[in-house]
């Protein structure tokens, strides 16, 4: 419960703050990545790679997400959209990122906060070519877990080796401090109170012989 009350106020501070102060300059927002698909030239291997920062991750740090679009040929690409396939779960939007990305919002839950994704565009790539973009996200998960996340391309349709397509990295959770705090269970908490009763009871019953006595 204290896990649960701790991301949401970190995250509507966030939700909240982040267009005020706006976003950086080369991170935009839409909300649908249709028509990227085959939007480039030519017929090439494009190799996806994804990694990601140093685990496991606490509430409050910051993720570094890298990814790697390499032209293994044979013609050149004159755009190549990289995107996230799954929601990226656990972190929140990106503070900074070395090339323009775009955050896909997908929907918005019952607190208003947005599941959402990532997309890259990599223009002119040429064979041989690689290109790097890293992008720092805050971790707003408090409960300890794990999330999996996979990048792919838009030029599947056009790539002649599907094999090295796509790349997936683990994030791994802690949680709050590192110690998440335990859940207390509807039987346990019963449990509880039995307890704490059965402890005051007796000394309060014990408390009003005195004073009778007195």
């Amino acid at each position: 419960m204290i896990n649960q009350y701790a991301q949401n106020i970190y995250l509507a501070c966030f939700f909240l703050f982040t267009p005020l102060l706006g976003l950086s300059s080369n991170i935009s927002i839409t909300n649908s990545i249709s028509g990227l698909a085959n939007r480039g030239s030519g017929t090439s291997d494009i190799q996806v790679i994804a990694t990601a920062t140093t685990q496991p991750l606490q509430f409050g740090d910051e993720a570094v997400i890298t990814l790697q679009a390499t032209n293994l040929g044979p013609e050149s690409q004159s755009a190549v959209g990289i995107f996230s396939t799954d929601f990226i779960l656990g972190l929140a939007f990106p503070t900074s990122a070395t090339c323009n990305i775009e955050i896909i919002l997908q929907r918005q839950d019952e607190r208003g906060f947005s599941d959402f994704g990532l997309l890259w565009i990599v223009d002119d790539l040429l064979p041989s070519d690689t290109r790097e973009c890293v992008i720092t996200l805050p971790v707003s998960s408090s409960e300890p877990g794990s999330e999996t996340t996979t990048f792919t391309h838009t030029e599947t349709a056009s790539d002649p080796n599907p094999a090295n397509d796509a790349s997936s990295f683990t994030l791994n959770f802690l949680g709050i401090g590192g110690v998440p705090v335990p859940a207390i269970s509807t039987l346990g908490l019963g449990l509880m109170i039995i307890l704490i009763f059965s402890m005051v009871l007796p000394l309060s019953t014990k408390l009003k012989t005195q004073s009778i006595n007195d």
